[in-house]
């Protein structure tokens, strides 16, 4: 399966993250299942917090701010955003269209992992954003 892929590399803070995550409130306003993953916790909540700064508050059904389980739901075409830290395990069970990999370092073994996300989707696409040396 050849599945489309974006890739966003830049220098540190040059913007790689906010376009990654443009995409995903863009891909979600679509009514798209997105899956954003990043290295750690901190770095999920992170993001959680700038995609609810990119959505207008009247268009999110529901924020959900557990740690481990973040996710924002969009009012209209169900349209949703998961954010998690990418382990082995993190994102068993989770079906998506878009799978965001921020701050990638080509982990293959996570990489394997992560794939089966996308395998429901009729439309999958990956954006990776990285550093330009990597």
């Amino acid at each position: 399966m050849s599945i489309p892929t974006i890739t966003i590399d830049g220098d540190r803070i040059s913007g790689k993250t906010h376009a990654a995550i443009a995409v995903a409130t863009t891909d979600a306003a679509d009514g798209r299942q997105v899956l954003a993953t990043t290295r750690s916790s901190a770095a999920a909540t992170e993001l959680f917090h700038q995609a609810a700064r990119m959505i207008p508050t009247q268009k999110i059904a529901k924020a959900i701010r557990s740690c481990g389980q973040q996710r924002i739901e969009l009012n209209s075409g169900g349209g949703r955003i998961y954010f998690r830290t990418r382990t082995a395990t993190s994102c068993r069970g989770v079906d998506v269209d878009t799978l965001i990999l921020d701050e990638w370092d080509y982990d293959d073994s996570i990489f394997e992992t992560l794939i089966p996300s996308l395998f429901a989707s009729n439309d999958p696409r990956i954006v990776i954003s990285k550093q330009a040396d990597r």
